[in-house]
């Protein structure tokens, strides 16, 4: 069974977070939802978001076996506190390195540029953090964009296109590591 792995903090996009973890669901992919502490979150709108375990317990689980999708939702405040946590930061690093899927959406491209994966790729992200793509060494794409097995997006306007190139990307992982 596929499975994503969602990380947010307090102050996450509501409709980034709630469209991502549907079209999961729908795809029946197996999702958990970490928070740096491991407690629910609550949204800028005010969606309470249930977490499964914190970003260190889902270090130790990606460090094991990795998920085959890794969601990186924005919002400012959000993005704020999870770029200072270790553990998402070597999550990420650890999904770029084992080519998994890695999907950003607004700020939380921010995530992107804090890990180094920037320099090189095309890139897209909330319009404010275009100059910090660009000074990171990425092209900044004002819609989505796929370079690779980073697949991002600059807002929640595009949440239907974004998790589409997800799934379509997660499937042809998928077919290719299917044994004939």
């Amino acid at each position: 069974m596929a499975r994503a792995l969602i990380i947010i903090a307090p102050g996450f996009t509501d409709s980034e977070f709630t469209y991502a973890l549907d079209r999961c669901r729908e795809e029946d992919i197996l999702t958990h939802v970490a928070t740096l502490d491991g407690k629910n979150a609550i949204g800028e709108k005010g969606w309470t978001a249930k977490a499964n375990l914190s970003t260190a317990d889902a270090y130790d689980i990606a460090s094991g076996s990795m998920y085959d999708i890794l969601i990186l939702p924005g919002g400012v405040k959000s993005i704020e506190k999870v770029r200072q946590d270790a553990a998402t930061l070597e999550i990420i690093k650890l999904h770029y390195a084992h080519g998994k899927i890695i999907a950003t959406m607004c700020h939380g491209s921010q995530l992107l540029i804090e890990t180094g994966l920037v320099k090189g790729r095309k890139v897209s992200g909330y319009y404010s953090i275009k100059t910090d793509i660009i000074n990171a060494g990425g092209e900044y794409i004002a819609g989505v964009a796929q370079d690779g097995n980073i697949i991002s997006a600059p807002h929640y306007d595009l949440n239907g296109k974004w998790m589409k190139a997800v799934i379509q990307a997660w499937q042809w992982q998928e077919k290719l590591h299917q044994t004939p």
